[in-house]
């Protein structure tokens, strides 16, 4: 695998939010990576290659980890970040 790309595409220092798995707790993080999938050698459901991003979480439960998500996941992430959105999760409502 090729190393982590830091420029060059739009997602890169991006805010996401995340449910952290088991939840309901939810934390924060920045895109700070990413893979075409070209130089990627993760591949998709349908076996397809697939241009991965990495995550550094800066708060909640994950909070120092990093995790690799697909496109499909970082923008269901972004959408998290709606100022809707974030009311509802750090209030709990």
């Amino acid at each position: 695998m090729e190393e982590w790309k830091t420029e060059g595409h739009p997602l890169i220092g991006r805010e996401i939010i995340r449910l952290v798995e088991g939840g309901p707790a939810y934390s924060q993080g920045k895109v700070i990576g990413w893979l075409s999938a070209a130089e990627s050698d993760f591949v998709d459901g349908e076996g397809r290659p697939a241009e991965l991003f990495k995550v550094k979480y800066t708060t909640g439960e994950l909070a120092g980890d990093h995790e690799d998500l697909e496109l499909h996941e970082v923008e269901a992430s972004i959408e998290r970040m709606s100022p809707g959105v974030m009311k509802l999760l750090w209030e709990g409502v």
